[in-house]
Parts: C-alpha cells; structure tokens; sequence
C-alpha cells in the first residue's frame, strides 16, 4: 500500500495497510519490510497493527536520513533500515559512514537501468584519492 509505482493509488493507504496487516499477523512472519515514508500517518498506522520486526526502507524520491533512521532504530520503532539507494551510490558505504566521508549523491535515472551506468561508476574513496592530485 501506498506505492506510487506505475501510477498506482490506494484510495486509503492506512485501511489497506491495517486490513493487510490483520490478515498476515497470525502467520508469524520473521519481519515485515514496508517503503513509506516515516512521516506519513501510515507509518503510525503500520506501527500501531504491526508488533514484529519492521524493516523500513524510505521512498526512492526521498534523500536517505541516516540520523532519522538511527534514532528510529535506537527508540525500538524499527528493527532494521533498508539504505539500498545509499548502497548503489557509495559501494564502500558503510567506510563512508564510519569515517564521516561525503556521500556520493546517487542518480536516481540509473536505478536498476540497463547498461553499467549507475552501477560501476560512482567512485569509492580510495578511487578518489588516486584520483586528486596529492598536496606536496
């Protein structure tokens, strides 16, 4: 519920995800992964009917917020985030995140195109260092 993928539209995005919801809670399922936005008030909503595991993964046209999603994850709202967007820009992320190194800035147009663009182009920081002239 709630993608707008294709031109999709749910009528009311919070009763599709609580009716949904009701129905796969007796099933026991190890997590539930949703893309919506946390602001939304079907956030709440999926927060509300959901008591397992919930992996979030934010919209495509949203910037990735990792402190958002820390915060989210430290409060127990989320068990996990989904940074896929991030992943496909920065192939040496999670060294980028540790050592508080600019993010590449990931070109949403080439998200799962054909051809190598989008996939074997965004450099890594040891790229970029052999890339930039060294200060005498």
């Amino acid at each position: 519920p709630g993608n707008r993928a294709g031109d999709m539209r749910e009528v009311d995005e919070i009763s599709a995800y609580e009716s949904l919801l009701c129905r796969i809670t007796p099933l026991d399922i190890a997590y539930l992964h949703v893309v919506i936005e946390p602001s939304r008030p079907a956030f709440a909503a999926v927060r509300t009917v959901w008591e397992g595991t919930l992996v979030l993964n934010t919209p495509r046209d949203t910037d990735t917020d990792f402190e958002l999603l820390e915060n989210l994850a430290e409060w127990g709202v989320i068990g996990a985030a989904a940074v896929g967007r991030a992943f496909l820009a920065n192939p040496d992320l999670v060294h980028r995140l540790t050592s508080g190194a600019e993010l590449n800035v990931p070109d949403a147009s080439t998200f799962y195109a054909p051809g190598p663009a989008g996939y074997l182009d965004y450099p890594t920081l040891d790229e970029l260092a052999i890339r930039e002239p060294q200060s005498a």
